[in-house]
């Protein structure tokens, strides 16, 4: 009988603990929400006090130190976040997004080696987080060291072909070259990535302006400039295989004899070039000597009947009026290309990531 008093005892007194635990858990949530939001608003000192709060009521949970480290960052205390962050770091997985902060305090603390450092240490803990070679590149890019920042991004695409942010970097910075392929491609699929915030916006001018410089139409005539530096290995000469960026300039250029007399590379003449480049890429076999998830994206479009609506999308910024004017004139259409778009993500397998090296 006693036996059995000491073990209703020890599960009374457990049922207990475990209703404190999971009361002082939902307190500490709700401190959390209260102290995120106030944070928003710039109540920094006022979130971190909350933030410590719910940490005692729930010290295992690593949300509340980081969110306690972001609140100094937001201050510009980047010596208190950083403090804060290399001892979260430290913690059982404390997430990727601790190291990339951590490397960010640092960095504005203009310690870089300290913040290549947690970047690195980053990539060695969470080596599928495509997030610190953002980081890196643009640490690098403010070195005025480009080649390694597009290293850097490019390598993030590898190791996560759907993080749009790696994306959006390297289009930005081909955009500063004559390389316009890179910016057309990179930029297009950031923009599938990433289709409905204020960068989208940006990127779209930017992808506009892309082809603008591209494509020169005069008439009866075009010039069509899309890249001036190009690779070939030792295989393609021997397999007279030419180079992937030369034959997507050579179908742009065909895709341009849809417009002959037109003199505006604007969005509707680019809707009639770019439909005949997909025509022509396909026609010739180029899909399957050239595999390119964007342009596969593409077709897949055009083939749902969306290529249109797509296209004044895609370069609304770039061309408002005719982006008013389709969809003031075809609300139906849009809306059904605006819900295949969204039933339709883009989703980039590990093994076709779109770089360079993979494109050539």
């Amino acid at each position: 009988m006693r036996l059995v008093l000491l073990l209703l005892a020890l599960f009374v007194h457990a049922s207990v603990v475990f209703a404190q635990t999971e009361a002082d858990q939902e307190k500490a949530m709700s401190l959390a929400r209260k102290a995120i939001s106030i944070m928003e608003e710039g109540q920094t000192e006022e979130a971190i006090q909350l933030l410590r709060e719910a940490e005692e009521l729930d010290p295992a949970n690593p949300v509340f130190p980081y969110e306690i480290g972001y609140a100094h960052y937001l201050a510009e205390a980047y010596g208190q976040a950083a403090k804060v962050l290399k001892k979260t770091s430290k913690r059982k997985d404390p997430g990727a997004q601790v190291f990339s902060l951590l490397g960010n305090a640092y960095d504005n603390l203009g310690n870089q080696k300290k913040a290549i450092k947690a970047y690195e240490a980053g990539i060695k803990a969470y080596p599928g987080s495509a997030i610190f070679y953002v980081e890196l590149g643009i640490l690098e890019g403010r070195r005025n060291k480009f080649n390694d920042a597009i290293r850097y991004w490019e390598q993030g695409v590898r190791v996560d072909p759907n993080y749009a942010s790696n994306y959006f970097h390297l289009a930005n910075i081909f955009a500063q070259t004559e390389e316009h392929i890179w910016t057309v491609l990179y930029g297009e699929t950031f923009i599938n990535l990433e289709p409905g915030s204020g960068r989208t916006q940006a990127m779209s001018k930017t992808l506009y302006q892309a082809y603008q410089k591209a494509i020169d139409l005069r008439g009866d005539s075009a010039k069509v400039d899309f890249v001036r530096q190009m690779t070939m290995t030792i295989s393609d000469l021997t397999s007279l295989k030419l180079p992937a960026p030369m034959m997507f300039g050579k179908a742009m250029t065909m895709g341009t004899l849809a417009v002959t007399g037109q003199t505006e590379t604007d969005a509707t003449n680019l809707l009639k070039i770019r439909t005949a480049f997909l025509d022509n890429w396909y026609d010739e076999g180029h899909a399957e000597t050239y595999p390119n998830v964007l342009i596969d994206r593409l077709r897949a479009l055009q083939g749902a009947g969306h290529l249109e609506a797509y296209n004044y999308w895609i370069f609304s910024q770039g061309d408002p009026v005719a982006y008013e004017f389709f969809t003031s004139d075809n609300a139906t259409a849009f809306r059904a290309f605006a819900e295949w778009f969204g039933d339709h993500p883009l989703d980039i397998p590990q093994d076709r990531a779109l770089t360079r090296a993979s494109f050539r």
